[in-house]
């Protein structure tokens, strides 16, 4: 497998830095020390994760996300659905209206669990 190298200094889209996003995004599957290290391995320097598990009762929450910083780059991923997971496939269904800020004409729809997580 071939090593993955963060361009830092990255201000526009490249197929390069596209591959690079998508396997952060697949590290969001991932437990959090193994987050911190291979993050850490990227160059990022501040790395937090968050985790809204599922609790009984309802709502059908399990969210996973991390924030991966250094001094030029921030990369925030979140797990998506796994399949086999009947509880992230209702979860995707309950999702809410929220508005981005007081005030604002703009609505935007986010997933509960994506909201707790943030």
């Amino acid at each position: 497998m071939t090593a993955i190298t963060f361009d830092h200094a990255a201000t526009g889209y490249t197929l390069a830095q596209a591959r690079r996003l998508a396997h952060a995004a697949a590290l969001a599957c991932k437990d959090e020390p193994v987050v911190r290290a291979t993050a850490s391995s990227w160059g990022f320097d501040r790395v937090r994760c968050f985790r809204v598990p599922h609790a009984a009762p309802f709502p059908l929450e399990d969210t996973q996300a991390y924030a991966a910083a250094s001094d030029h780059m921030i990369v925030v991923a979140f797990r998506g659905t796994q399949p086999e997971e009947l509880r992230d496939w209702l979860s995707d269904a309950a999702e809410r209206p929220l508005r981005r800020r007081p005030g604002s004409a703009v609505v935007t729809r986010l997933r509960r669990g994506c909201s707790a997580a943030t």
